[in-house]
Order: C-alpha cells, then sequence, then structure tokens
C-alpha cells in the first residue's frame, strides 16, 4: 500500500486534515502549572500533565505504529480551511500523537492533541471562530496545483456531539474519493475538537482506501475523561 501511494504522490496528502490541527495552536509548550496572571487566571497545564491527557497505543490498537507528532503546512481545504486558522492560535502547552496502521489495501490514521492556554477567552474565541467557518460547509473540491492530487468530500457537521463532559465541542465528518493522476481511492475523515475550560482536545480519524470501524466517539469519550482529569 505504501509503495503504490507514494508512486501517486499521495501519502502526505491522505494527512492533509489530520495535520491541520495536530498544531492546533503555536506556543512553545514550556509553561507549567503556575502559568497565567493574577488570582483567577486559569491554570495552564504542565507538559507532562498535557503528554497524559493524549491517547495512547493501548487505547487505539496494538496493532498500530505510534508516529509521535507531525508538522505542516497551511493548506487549502475549501469550506474546511477554518482548521488552519484554528492551528494558528497560540497554545501555551502542547502535545500531540499520531498512530497509523496500514495493511495491503488500506490506511487508518489517528490523531490525538492536547493543547493548553492561559487565557480562556481566547480559546473560548478559536472555537467559535472554527464553528462559524463551517456554517454552511457541505463539499470540499481541492487540487494541489503542484502534485496535482484532488480531495472531494461531501461534509456533514455537527455542532454538538455531546461526547464526554466538556464545555464546548463540535465535530466534522467527510466521505469521499482523494486522487492522483491515474489512481484515485476512498477517503474517510471525521474530528471532534473539545473545549474543557482553557484547554482543547482534538481527535482525528482518517481512513484511506477503505473506511473502517468508527471508534472515534469511544476514543473522543476517553480523550475527553483525560483532559477533564488533567484540568481538575
Amino acid at each position: 500500500m505504501s509503495t503504490l501511494m507514494r508512486r501517486a504522490g499521495l501519502s502526505s496528502s491522505a494527512l492533509v486534515l489530520a495535520l491541520s490541527l495536530s498544531a492546533c495552536g503555536g506556543g512553545g509548550g514550556e509553561s507549567g502549572p503556575s502559568s497565567g496572571t493574577g488570582s483567577d487566571a486559569p491554570v495552564v497545564l504542565s507538559q507532562d500533565e498535557a503528554d497524559g491527557a493524549l491517547l495512547t497505543l493501548d487505547d487505539v490498537g496494538a496493532d498500530f505504529t505510534e508516529l509521535g507528532a507531525s508538522e505542516s503546512d497551511d493548506q487549502d481545504l475549501g469550506c474546511l480551511s477554518g482548521l488552519t486558522e484554528l492551528s494558528d492560535v497560540d497554545a501555551d502547552t502542547e502535545a500531540e500523537n499520531n498512530f497509523e496502521l496500514e495493511t495491503e489495501t488500506s490506511l487508518r490514521s489517528v490523531l490525538t492533541a492536547v493543547n493548553s492556554y492561559a487565557d480562556t477567552a481566547t480559546v473560548v474565541a478559536a472555537v467559535e471562530a472554527f464553528r462559524a467557518s463551517l456554517a454552511g460547509c457541505e463539499t470540499v473540491e481541492v487540487t494541489d496545483p503542484e502534485s496535482g492530487s484532488a480531495l472531494a468530500l461531501a461534509v456533514t457537521v455537527d455542532d454538538a456531539p455531546g461526547i464526554g463532559e466538556t464545555d464546548d465541542q463540535i465535530g466534522f465528518s467527510g466521505a469521499g474519493s482523494i486522487s492522483a493522476p491515474g489512481t484515485s481511492y476512498s477517503y474517510d475523515v471525521s474530528f471532534v475538537v473539545s473545549r474543557v475550560e482553557n484547554a482543547l482536545s482534538v481527535v482525528g480519524l482518517v481512513d484511506l482506501a477503505a473506511p473502517g470501524e468508527d471508534v472515534l466517539p469511544a476514543l473522543t469519550e476517553t480523550a475527553v475523561g483525560r483532559l477533564t482529569d488533567a484540568v481538575g
């Protein structure tokens, strides 16, 4: 599967949506529990606390390969481009991990990210802006002018998934295809962004070539529970 995808120039494009949310902020991740100013300032998670709120290999399945964090450039995602704006919001602490399960005929990727912010109002506004950017988002049709790869999705937005105990939550799913000249694969993606006080948890699932079991709700519930425990 990898050889064929790389020959088609699809290996990086297949994860374009996941990588757009991989940072979900631009801070340095150096803040500790005492970050913030004033007696009413929110507590910023330490790096260890944020890392501990991520999903693990035990959560996603022992057959997956743990990839660690990834870097990405801003991408044109049509009406999902609000993802890149969300990723530009500075976080004081950032944690991320990615997992991949490859078979002879398909590729499944799982993203888990946690960010903590010194200013709750900033992250509240960022999630609301992301929600507004998804209003009316029903289809994505974008083509990379350099590689010729194209992404076509039918999009469904869930304004309130109601998974776990959160202060705010929004999700979306997309089903369609990703292609390069002479090659095409089915492409299914789903993400949930959850806010607990001044922290965000992002869980994403990407299926290339064959949709798999819908485990996103269960993974999100686990991630939200860990974030809630970390925030205290």
